[in-house]
């Protein structure tokens, strides 16, 4: 609940909460990224393997989403 008030937050763009943000997003996605290769050489099945890509590619577009605001107030 707390990181969908946050994410509320961050559509008035506050550069400050959008940077802070834009650092959890950076530290889950590489949680994932070493879960996967984990998996990987645990031999885990490819049904979890997907879930946690998945999880993995939504975090990557909040990524992208929020780096791209903070470029778009940059250049204004």
């Amino acid at each position: 609940m707390g990181k969908q008030i946050y994410y509320h937050n961050l559509k008035n763009g506050r550069v400050p909460e959008l940077l802070s943000y834009l650092e959890i997003l950076k530290e889950q996605h590489k949680a994932l990224e070493n879960k996967i290769a984990d998996g990987y050489s645990h031999y885990l099945d490819d049904e979890h393997l997907s879930k946690i890509k998945h999880e993995k590619l939504g975090i990557k577009r909040q990524i992208v989403e929020i780096e791209e605001k903070l470029k778009a107030q940059n250049e204004a």
